[in-house]
């Protein structure tokens, strides 16, 4: 129980500690979705609670709008989020929130150490419902901002987790009835990046300016993005040899990146196979990097260790 706890900790902390953001004061943006009519899905994230999720909703697409008023620490700053996944079989909501209670806490009911680098060798995947569970996706704001993302919730049992057992913040339950409205509206993506095993693939390049990414999983393992900014001349290499300094200290890191060079763009939570999400960004000229940490289902590697990393140039 607690090598998988330390295991899932683990790779949400190295995706966390790969996007560092300067400290400073932000503004909420404007939805990006407003204009489509659908309902929103509005929380709060703050240092101890999942706040304003509600306790019941109608199945349908709905923009979930993820403010974070957590508060900023020392640097790395990192963002702040929520996903949405439903029990595996056998299990209620309820018992999901009470397993993820387990792992938070060590056996004397204190906090469990939380995964430290060079700490890899110790660990083991996610458990395997993991991958065969729906994961709806979600999103993650900065330390003041609001982020929006559309996504569609079916009906059932859904919970509202900061996707790491670790969090001080419990997960919520909501249930989700009837059936989603025929003809909902589909948010016009200027981009469309496709996930699959293990790859990311843009039908055009990404641009300067305003723009909405449509992101989908077309693969058979859950897959997440995270979309930051690197230095120009960066390369693949560059961020792996980068992120092994975490997990090994006694790793030298390349000479030209480090982790206070990387700034988050989006990121995005876990979505399951056949999910979509849409989401807005902001893009200057310059290079950016896109990354998935989740673990292979077989061994246990990093996706991005397997290829699922690449680094782009907006011009």
């Amino acid at each position: 129980m607690r090598q998988t706890r330390r295991a899932i900790a683990l790779f949400l902390l190295v995706c966390s500690i790969l996007v560092p953001l300067p400290v400073g004061a932000r503004q909420a943006a404007a939805n990006p979705f407003a204009e489509l009519g659908l309902p929103e899905l509005a929380v709060t994230i703050t240092d101890t609670a999942i706040e304003g999720a509600p306790a019941e909703r109608t199945a349908g697409r709905y923009v979930l709008a993820v403010t974070n008023d957590s508060t900023a620490g020392a640097p790395p700053v990192v963002s702040a989020g929520v996903g949405f996944l439903q029990p595996p079989e056998g299990m209620t909501a309820a018992d999901l929130i009470a397993f993820f209670a387990t792992m938070a806490t060590g056996p004397d009911g204190g906090a469990s150490p939380v995964a430290s680098p060079g700490a890899a060798a110790e660990m083991e995947g996610p458990p395997p419902w993991y991958y065969e569970v729906p994961l709806a996706g979600g999103i993650y704001a900065l330390p003041g901002e609001t982020a929006y993302t559309v996504l569609d919730l079916a009906a059932g049992e859904w919970v509202l987790w900061a996707e790491d057992p670790t969090a001080p913040r419990p997960p919520v339950a909501i249930t989700v009835t009837g059936e989603a409205p025929a003809n909902q509206p589909v948010p016009e993506a200027d981009v469309t990046i496709t996930m699959t095993e293990m790859a990311f693939a843009l039908d055009q390049p990404l641009a300067a300016g305003p723009q909405i990414i449509a992101l989908t999983n077309e693969g058979q393992q859950p897959h997440f993005l995270v979309l930051a900014t690197v230095p120009d001349g960066t390369t693949v290499d560059d961020v792996l040899q980068l992120s092994m300094t975490f997990m090994d200290p006694s790793a030298t890191p390349p000479p030209n990146l480090s982790f206070e060079q990387m700034q988050d763009i989006a990121n995005t939570a876990d979505l399951s196979a056949g999910i979509t999400n849409w989401f807005s960004v902001d893009l200057e000229s310059g290079s950016y990097l896109l990354v998935c940490f989740v673990p292979d289902q077989e061994t246990g590697i990093p996706h991005a260790m397997l290829g699922m990393i690449d680094v782009v140039t907006v011009p």
